[in-house]
């Protein structure tokens, strides 16, 4: 199993992938399946939601009876979701996804952007063999924030019931519980050139599973039963940080924004002064405050 890390650089052949350009903006995309016959999304230009925290949108399945409820919010900055996922079924699944195209200037030649995704909510895992899990991945590419929880019947899964609670540096694996309470960052650093269209696609999901019919391994329970958000009615949250922008050298580029075709302006980290330029700086304050003392004295 390849669990994901914190910080993951996408290889030159996936930024050639892309760096076309789009005159189309920003893309917000809320989707689910129940795996039953229920399925919908709604997709928008700004911001977009799907039912709400108090009375989230639900489904009976035609195929098994099993119920899917899904609410969900977006911006270009956030990402926020609840599943629940009870009865016959093998599987509940909700996607929140991101696509923009943004040009990085204050720089030239090449760089790399890490962006960082503040992620708060709880998992709950039904009895049994079932489990709930959210992820996030990037560009078609694999997840780079892992998180679940599992029912006492799927713990012997191994792969499906653990995850990297630690992933930098890596090694902080260990088995999930059926209550999962989340409060963690996770990052992904990707390369750009300056002045350059670059795409992105984030894609956050949510998943209840069936363990069982999954491994195919236990008696089938083809019963899916667990939660992915917050305590009561919230949502699983997942909030963009500012992005920090390094140039090639690995300083951090001064001055460096984020624009989208939409026209938003995405926040970036404050430049972080060198040890040389704050002694510099110090230094500058300290002959201030003495000439003014000085002054002062003759005066």
């Amino acid at each position: 199993m390849q669990h994901p890390f914190s910080r993951i650089t996408l290889s030159l052949a996936a930024l050639a992938s892309v760096l076309a350009l789009s005159v189309e903006g920003s893309t917000i995309t809320i989707s689910y399946s129940g795996g039953d016959g229920c399925a919908d999304s709604v997709t928008g230009s700004g911001p977009v939601s799907y039912g709400s925290q108090q009375s989230p949108v639900t489904c009976t399945g035609v195929s098994f009876g099993g119920v899917t409820k899904v609410a969900g919010e977006a911006t270009l900055t956030t990402m926020s979701l609840r599943l629940d996922g009870t009865g016959p079924g093998f599987f509940k699944w909700a996607q929140v996804r991101v696509e923009d195209t943004i040009t990085v200037t204050g720089g030239s030649g090449a760089g790399t952007l890490t962006w960082h995704f503040a992620m708060n909510g709880t998992l709950d895992a039904g009895d049994l063999a079932t489990g709930s899990m959210v992820y996030l991945d990037g560009l078609g590419g694999a997840a780079f924030a892992d998180f679940r929880a599992c029912g006492g019947g799927t713990t012997v899964f191994g792969e499906r019931c653990s995850f990297d609670n630690i992933p930098n540096p890596p090694g902080g694996i260990r088995a999930a519980q059926p209550h999962e309470a989340v409060n963690d960052i996770r990052s992904i650093s990707i390369p750009f050139v300056f002045g350059v269209p670059l795409s992105i696609d984030w894609r956050f999901h949510e998943v209840v599973y069936n363990g069982c019919v999954n491994f195919n391994s236990c008696s089938p329970a083809s019963v899916v039963s667990g939660v992915v958000g917050s305590s009561g009615a919230g949502l699983f949250n997942v909030n963009l940080l500012p992005l920090e922008v390094v140039n090639t050298n690995g300083s951090q580029a001064s001055g460096a924004v984020v624009m989208s075709d939409s026209g938003f302006s995405y926040a970036t980290e404050a430049e972080i002064p060198e040890p040389s330029s704050l002694l510099l700086l110090v230094t500058g304050l300290v002959v201030c405050v003495g000439l003014v003392s000085r002054r002062a004295r003759r005066d």
